[in-house]
């Protein structure tokens, strides 16, 4: 998958670094987001990004992990149902999000 605008950010435990979180909420735009692990490192990104004011849409077409509906299910129970269409892999994507 070829993202021009996307940012990739490779992380060595569950969560983002504060250098990460500085890094996005700089950028001021709300984040698409995906990675393997979805109950796991997508969910601890996710909550992270939305603790720092920046509301994330996890893209969970593109994730995965062997419990992935039940982190499927803890997205769309604190971030809203319309969790959707758009990912990549482990290394995680958070893809800025562009208005037109």
């Amino acid at each position: 998958m070829n993202i021009p605008s996307a940012l990739i950010m490779k992380k060595s435990g569950y969560g983002l670094s504060s250098d990460q979180i500085r890094q996005i909420i700089s950028l001021k735009s709300a984040w698409h987001m995906c990675g393997l692990e979805t109950d796991a490192c997508v969910l601890a990104c996710a909550f992270q990004l939305w603790d720092a004011g920046v509301p994330p849409e996890v893209l969970l077409e593109y994730c995965d992990s062997p419990m992935h509906a039940c982190g499927k299910a803890v997205i769309a129970r604190q971030f809203g149902e319309a969790q959707g269409s758009l990912w990549l892999l482990y290394s995680f994507i958070l893809n800025k999000h562009v208005q037109t």
